[in-house]
C-alpha cells in the first residue's frame, strides 16, 4: 500500500522559525539590559501615556509593530509573541483542537474584550494597570527573575565543581569566572514574589494543554488591543468552494472559525494552519476577499449599553480614588526607598509597568518587586531591600533600561548627588557605641569621597577612647552600603526613607528631593 506524502506547509514552517527566533531575542533581551518587547509593547505604552497624562519619549516604538499590524491584523500573536510561542510549545503536547462550543468560544473572547475596556477607562482616569495581565511582562518577569536565576544557579555551581577537578580545575575555574554567571541575573527576593511570578505565569500557559490558546482567547489585553485592530486590517481569510466539512473549525487553535465557515477576524492570529488543514485546497489568506466568510457585527458580542458601563465605572472609579488621595482623606502606604531616578510616590505606580527591568540590570539584586505592605497601586514597584544589596554608587543603570521613564535616565555625575535616604546609627545595637567595642565596617565601605560616615571619639573610661560612627547628614545619599555590610545582627545602622528622616536631609537641594518632600 503506497503511503501518501504529507502535505508541504512552507508558510506555517515560515512562522514556526519566526517564533522561535523571536523567542531567542526575548530570552536574549531578558539577559541582557535593554529588552525592546517592552518598548513596543502598544497595551503597556499607550495606555501608561493616557493614565500618566504625558508623551513617553520612547512611545514612537510602539510603531515598528502597530504599523504591520494595521495592514496584517493581529499577527503579533501568532508570529512574534514570546508568551504565545511557549504556549504553542506546552499545547504542542496534545493533538490541536477546538475544544469549546463556538458559543463558549464567543463568551471567553468577550472577556479580554471587556477585561481591556476597563484598563482603559482606569487609563482614562489616571489609574494604570496595564501591566497586570500583559504577557510581555508576565513572561519577562517570570523569564529575568526565576528562570535565569536558577539556570545561572545551576551553570555557576557546574563550573564551580569542574574547578575542583585535578586535571581541568583552573581551566574550568577561569571560564566560570569569565562567563561571569552568577553575577549575571537578578532574583525575586521572598517567597511571595516568586510564587506570584510563578503562579502567574504557569497560569497562562498551563491551560494550554487542555485548551489551545485559551490565555491568548479569553484574558490577555494584549491580545484584545490587536483583535480590535486586526478587525480593520485589509489582511484576510478568503474560501471558495467550500464543502462545509468542519475541518478547520475543529483544529482552529484560536476558535476564530465558526461552524458555518464564517470567522472572526480579530481573532485570527494568521497561524496558517487552516490553509493547509482545508482537504479542498479553498481557503487562502489575502488582501482580497469574500466578505461573506467574515464577520463584521455580533463578533465581539459587546452592546452598546454595556460598553458605556464598562468603561464609565472605572472611569468614575478612578477619578474618586485619585481624588482621595490627593485629599489625604486615604493615604497611599508608607513610601518605601526607591530607586535613584524615581519621581513622586504617586506618579511611580502611574509610570512602572512592573517589567522587572530595572530590577535585572542591577549589580548588586537592591532592587525588588514590593510585595507586603503594599496596597494594590504599588504591587511589584521596584523598591531598595538593603538587606539583599546596596545601590552601587558609580551604576546608573536601572534609568537607562525603563522603557516608560518611570525611573529617570540619570547621567553618573547626578546619580551620584541624588539623595535615596538617611543612615541612622542604632547606638544600642551598634558595636563600639553600645558595648567599646572596636568596628568601623559602615565606615569603611561609605563610597562618598569625604564619606557620610564620620569617626566620632568616645570614652569608655580608664583613659580610653573607642572610634564610633556617625552619619553626616549633609552628605549621606542613603545608598545603603553600610546597612548591607554592618556585622551587627540585627544590623545598627538602617536607611531611612526621606519622608521619615523629620528634615535631617542634606541642605543641597535637588529635584527629587523636594519632590518627595511635597508629596
Amino acid at each position: 500500500m503506497a503511503l501518501t506524502r504529507p502535505r508541504p506547509r512552507p508558510l506555517v514552517r515560515l512562522r514556526q522559525v519566526s517564533q522561535w527566533v523571536f523567542l531567542a531575542a526575548f530570552l536574549a533581551a531578558c539577559w541582557k539590559s535593554r529588552d525592546i518587547f517592552f518598548e513596543t509593547d502598544p497595551n503597556l505604552m499607550i495606555l501608561t501615556a493616557i493614565s500618566g497624562r504625558e508623551i513617553l519619549h520612547k512611545l514612537p516604538a510602539v510603531l515598528l509593530i502597530l504599523v504591520p499590524s494595521l495592514l496584517l491584523g493581529r499577527f503579533f500573536c501568532g508570529w512574534i509573541c514570546p508568551m504565545g510561542t511557549m504556549i504553542d510549545a506546552v499545547g504542542a503536547v496534545r493533538s490541536r483542537g477546538n475544544r469549546l462550543s463556538e458559543k463558549a468560544n464567543r463568551n471567553v473572547r468577550v472577556t479580554k474584550l471587556v477585561l481591556w475596556g476597563i484598563l482603559l477607562a482606569l487609563a482614562l482616569a489616571g489609574v494604570q494597570y496595564a501591566w497586570a495581565l500583559d504577557p510581555i511582562t508576565m513572561a519577562g518577569r517570570f523569564v529575568s527573575m526565576i528562570v535565569m536565576p536558577a539556570l545561572a544557579y545551576l551553570v555557576d555551581g557546574f563550573f564551580r565543581l569542574g574547578a575542583m577537578l585535578p586535571v581541568v580545575g583552573d581551566w574550568m575555574d577561569d571560564a566560570g569566572r569569565g562567563l561571569d554567571i552568577g553575577g549575571s541575573s537578578a532574583r525575586a527576593y521572598g517567597v511571595a514574589a516568586s510564587w506570584a511570578m510563578t503562579g502567574l505565569f504557569l497560569m497562562a500557559t498551563a491551560v494550554a494543554v487542555w485548551i489551545p490558546r485559551l490565555w491568548c482567547r479569553s484574558l490577555c489585553p494584549l491580545g484584545a488591543f490587536y483583535a480590535l485592530v486586526g478587525r480593520f486590517a485589509p489582511m484576510g481569510r478568503h474560501t471558495t468552494g467550500c464543502n462545509s466539512c468542519g475541518i478547520c473549525t475543529a483544529k482552529c487553535r484560536m476558535g476564530a472559525i465558526s461552524n458555518d465557515g464564517e470567522y472572526e477576524k480579530g481573532e485570527c492570529i494568521l497561524c496558517m494552519d487552516c490553509v493547509y488543514d482545508c482537504p479542498t485546497g479553498k481557503t487562502r489568506l489575502g488582501f482580497k476577499q469574500d466578505r461573506q466568510v467574515e464577520k463584521h457585527g455580533g463578533g465581539s458580542g459587546i452592546t452598546r449599553a454595556q460598553f458605556i458601563a464598562m468603561t464609565a465605572v472605572p472611569i468614575a472609579a478612578g477619578l474618586v480614588s485619585r481624588r482621595i488621595w490627593a485629599a489625604g482623606i486615604i493615604p497611599l502606604p508608607m513610601d518605601p526607598i526607591r530607586p535613584p531616578g524615581a519621581g513622586p510616590e504617586r506618579n511611580l505606580s502611574t509610570l512602572c509597568v512592573r517589567c522587572g527591568n530595572c530590577m535585572k540590570v542591577c549589580p548588586t539584586n537592591v532592587i525588588q518587586p514590593r510585595m507586603s505592605g503594599a496596597g494594590l497601586a504599588d504591587l511589584w514597584t521596584p523598591f531598595m531591600e538593603y538587606s539583599v544589596g546596596y545601590c552601587e554608587y558609580n551604576c546608573n543603570k536601572c534609568g537607562e533600561v525603563c522603557p516608560t521613564g518611570a525611573l529617570k535616565e540619570l547621567p553618573i555625575g547626578v546619580k551620584r548627588r541624588t539623595v535615596l535616604g538617611l543612615a541612622q546609627v542604632d547606638k544600642k545595637k551598634c558595636y563600639p557605641w553600645n558595648s567599646g567595642g572596636e568596628c568601623l565596617v559602615c565606615e569603611e565601605h561609605c563610597p562618598i569621597p569625604d564619606k557620610a560616615i564620620k569617626r566620632v571619639k568616645r570614652g569608655i573610661g580608664g583613659g580610653r577612647t573607642v572610634e564610633c560612627p556617625a552619619v553626616d547628614a549633609e552628605l549621606c545619599i542613603g545608598c545603603g552600603i553600610c546597612q548591607n555590610k554592618c556585622p551587627a545582627d540585627p544590623v545598627a545602622i538602617m536607611i531611612a526613607p526621606l519622608v521619615e528622616a523629620e528634615g535631617k536631609l542634606k541642605p543641597k537641594k535637588n529635584k527629587k528631593q523636594e519632590e518627595l518632600n511635597a508629596a
